[in-house]
């Protein structure tokens, strides 16, 4: 299953205009590696920066090597992100998808709960750990998970497909093929394909 972070844009943050140049290049989210660079320079200089503004650093540079299929560098970032300041939800949420990309789901699910705990309205966390919850064996938590994207973004189609596959796991095929068929009204075409793939039509 396609993890639902792939359908959520605008997650690098914006850091104050100090050295234009760098702060540019660190936020932008075409050139991963221009990011690096940006943001390798604002951190080197962290000391005359402030603690807030150096762990959004630490938060975008993650993101940048996470993207460039980097986890180890990402969670090394995500994990000094967080030390600087233990209340950003997002670079909690961001660690757990590097811990997914490493095959390490029950890390990821730890940090998508923190995260979650810090922000109850961060849909996308509770997707991916439902995500989580679903290929570990646990499908009744991962429609609880969906269940909640859902009412925080009715319309967010990769949701219901992810619930249709949670119910598929927990051999509900009437719930599934329903939530497979309301993703496909929404637009989601990988849920057209299971549809067809249990003779369903959409």
């Amino acid at each position: 299953m396609s993890r639902l972070v792939v359908f959520c844009i605008g997650l690098m943050i914006a850091l104050p205009a100090a050295r234009a140049d760098a702060y540019e290049d660190c936020v932008q989210e075409q050139d991963r590696d221009r990011a690096i660079l940006g943001c390798t320079e604002i951190i080197t200089k962290g000391h005359e920066i402030e603690q807030d503004d150096l762990s959004l650093a630490y938060y975008n540079r993650g993101l940048a090597y996470n993207q460039k299929g980097d986890p180890d560098r990402a969670i090394a970032d995500f994990n000094k992100a967080i030390e600087l300041n233990p209340n950003f939800a997002v670079a909690y949420g961001m660690r757990g998808v590097a811990y997914d990309h490493k095959g390490d789901p029950d890390r990821a699910i730890a940090d998508y709960s923190k995260a979650i705990e810090l922000d109850p309205n961060l849909a996308l966390f509770y997707g991916e750990r439902g995500i989580d919850y679903n290929q570990t064996g646990d499908p009744d938590r991962a429609i609880a998970d969906f269940n909640k994207v859902i009412e925080l973004n009715p319309n967010f189609a990769p949701a219901y497909g992810a619930r249709g596959s949670a119910y598929e796991t927990k051999g509900d095929p009437d719930r599934a093929i329903a939530d497979y068929r309301k993703a496909t009204e929404l637009g989601f075409a990988p849920s057209k394909e299971r549809l067809k793939q249990l003779g369903a039509s959409p």
